[in-house]
């Protein structure tokens, strides 16, 4: 049984600016408390490692990415032990709003076994998690750390 967690939230900067702080990995140390670290090659049917910190602990995993179609969509997928077992799809999509700002919608579906299992952990842990990385993108992007937070949008199903 697949679940998903969802959010968004709107970035007072055009796509090609958010695009530019969202893939630029050597600088997540700088602003990002969640994805801590990307390595290697970005490219479709590639695997990176991604170092992250979703509240339980560090955890580094390989996950192979999926689709990077500059500058609107990033995805990579990471399995354990097998996508029947555990799998996570984690998505950031990039579209376009009036007045020329950017909505980042940042989203994980999960499959497997396991996900019944871990499900409320899952949301626990890593809807905070992705609200506190849209917030921190927002404000990187949008070059002010002490600005108030609009709205996000957060879903899990």
């Amino acid at each position: 049984m697949a679940r998903t967690i969802e959010t968004s939230i709107d970035i007072d900067a055009p796509i090609p600016a958010v695009w530019q702080v969202l893939t630029d990995f050597d600088r997540f140390s700088e602003w990002s408390t969640f994805i801590l670290a990307v390595e290697g090659d970005v490219t479709p049917g590639n695997t990176v490692k991604v170092r992250l910190n979703d509240g339980g602990g560090e955890v580094t995993m390989k996950p192979r990415i999926l689709a990077r179609e500059a500058p609107r969509q990033l995805i990579w997928r990471g399995m354990l032990g097998g996508s029947w077992i555990f799998s996570g799809e984690h998505r950031f999509t990039l579209s376009p709003l009036p007045g020329g700002g950017t909505r980042l919608s940042h989203s994980e579906r999960f499959g497997g076994l396991l996900v019944p299992l871990l499900w409320k952990t899952l949301v626990r842990r890593t809807q905070p998690a992705f609200l506190a990385f849209n917030e921190a993108l927002r404000r990187r992007c949008e070059g002010d750390a002490h600005q108030e937070a609009p709205l996000a949008v957060v879903g899990a199903r």
